[in-house]
Formats: C-alpha cells, structure tokens, sequence
C-alpha cells in the first residue's frame, strides 16, 4: 500500500531542487603585514564559486608591497673609510659629509726627486706623541721609522745648514686592537671624519738633551722647537708640502731632530659637516686623538747633502 504524498513534503522537495542550481558566491578578506614596510599592512582578496556541491578554486590577488627606505649612520673605521676595507674601533656616524677638504701647501714636484738622494723619514706616530731618534716602540708597532740616536747626530752634522721640510700624507688605517702607529691608544672611538691637513711642531734638540728625555727626566723642549703651518696658523694639506725650515744650531755641535705637538682638521671637518662652520676647532686645528693615526714624511738638508 502506497504512502499519499502530502502538500508539505512535495514543495520541500521543489526547494531542494531549486538550491542545487543556485551559485553562491564566498568571499574572504585577508590582510598580510609586511616588515619591511615600516608597518604599512596591504590587503588582498580571495574569492571562490561553488556550484551545485562543486568547488572551483578561486583566484587570489596579492596586495602590493612597498619596501621603506632606511636613513641614519653608517659605521665607518676611525678614519671614515668603509667597515669592508677597514676595521678599526667604529663609531656610528650621522649622516653628514666630511667636507672643508684642505687644499693649503707647496706643491714641492721635486720631493720624489731627491728622496734618495737627501736623508728622508718616514714618519706614523698617534696624536699626542713625540717623535725623535732613539724611541723603542713596543712590538705592536708595524709602522713609520726610528733612527738610532747617533745615526741621527751624523745626519745633522752642519756648520751653517740645517733644515727640515714635510710632505703631510694621509691618514693611516690603523688595525683594530693594535698599537699600528706608535703610541696609539686602542679601544676607543674612531674619527668622525679623516683629517685633510696636519700641523706640528719641530725642533733642532741638542743630543745631550735628547738622552735626558730618553732617559725619563722630561727636560723642557719648547725652546728648541718651530711650529711648521702653510700660512703662519693653517695646517698643510695631505699631500702637499711645506717650505724649508732653517732650524736654529751650533755649528759642529750634536743634534738630532723631534717632531711634537700635531694637530689636524678632523674635528673641524665634523663640524662643519654638522653646519658648524663658526666652532672653535676651525679653522685652526685640534690636537690629533691620541686614538688616531698621522702620517708625514721629513727630509733634512745640511752642508753636506746633495741637493
């Protein structure tokens, strides 16, 4: 016997059927952060159609993404060259330009001419040291010349000529956790900015007080020394030279030259990179940091050189 079919059953039926043809569209939002856009978060849309119980794969479109830009310091070795070539005690630096490049000195074309020909010194000290014959710089030392103390008395030997002239060279890159020059100080913060200029001290010392000095009785060298500038107060640029200085003597008498007191541009070049142009460092040079390198070559004439 056959069940009727009642009113209610037959339209649930219709209803069932007009579901199965019907297209549902989903839609969903998805958003992704991106960290390297200084937190700007891009939205995407994915989208899928089902139909009849059958799901067909959606297509997703991707937001777009916009790197942000990085400013601030680099770290540079203490003398502003790259950490890739040099790696030294490194500062963070602002974003400045190392500018005020010096440009004061002699050209002195003939410097390489006679550097065989006339005594020539090769000189790499830190800032505060002083240089003369005689000095023992300890085994970290891996640059610059030191002459015996009698080697430098028979170099001076003169009657009525004795002077000294400077080719100021650039600064030296000094090793990280090395003395490198002789005297530095390691562990400290590098420059700022190199120096384009130096400016020192010379002096014509008599042996007997020289060996004073070497012996630690710190006699008083002022009186023998001559500040060596382009014009009177300005330092001399690197790779220009100075005039010839005539050096006050005895003639016949022992002497042995000291270079002391160098100073530079490097804090007046960080300055002016700041907009600093009326600091007190400029235009006159600072006393070299006793962390930094200076490098400088000297030649002497006498009675007796070939020049």
């Amino acid at each position: 016997m056959m069940k009727k079919t009642t009113p209610l059953l037959l339209l649930t039926l219709a209803l069932l059927a007009v579901g199965c043809n019907t297209k549902t569209t989903k839609s969903t939002n998805t958003s992704t952060y991106n960290p390297f856009s200084n937190g700007t978060t891009t939205s995407g849309t994915t989208s899928g159609t089902t139909t009849s119980g059958t799901t067909t794969s959606g297509t997703t479109t991707s937001g777009s993404t916009t790197s942000g830009s990085t400013t601030g310091g680099i770290n540079t070795g203490g003398t502003g060259y790259w950490p890739w070539t040099y790696t030294p005690e490194t500062k963070p630096i602002p974003s400045i330009v190392c500018s005020n490049l010096s440009t004061t000195g002699e050209t002195c074309s003939d410097f390489d001419t006679v550097y065989s020909t006339i005594p020539t010194y090769p000189i790499i000290i830190a800032g505060g040291q002083t240089w003369g014959p005689g000095l023992n710089p300890s085994g970290n030392v891996s640059v610059g010349v030191f002459p015996t103390v009698n080697e430098m008395v028979a170099v001076t030997q003169t009657d009525t000529k004795l002077r000294v002239r400077f080719r100021m060279l650039a600064q030296p890159k000094p090793t990280v956790g090395k003395e490198y020059c002789y005297g530095r100080a390691t562990g400290q913060n590098a420059d700022y900015c190199p120096y384009s200029k130096l400016k020192l001290q010379v002096g014509a010392v008599p042996k007997a007080v020289w060996q004073q000095y070497l012996n630690g009785n710190n006699p008083y060298l002022g009186n023998y020394m001559r500040t060596i500038t382009h014009d009177g107060s300005n330092g001399i640029s690197s790779g220009r030279c100075s005039v010839w200085y005539d050096l006050p003597h005895t003639a016949g008498a022992d002497y042995v030259i000291v270079v002391k007191e160098i100073s530079s541009d490097n804090e007046c070049r960080y300055q002016t990179g700041l907009g600093n142009t009326s600091h007190v460092s400029c235009p006159n040079n600072t006393v070299v940091r006793a962390a930094s390198c200076t490098s400088f070559e000297m030649q002497i004439q006498t009675d007796y050189t070939n020049y």
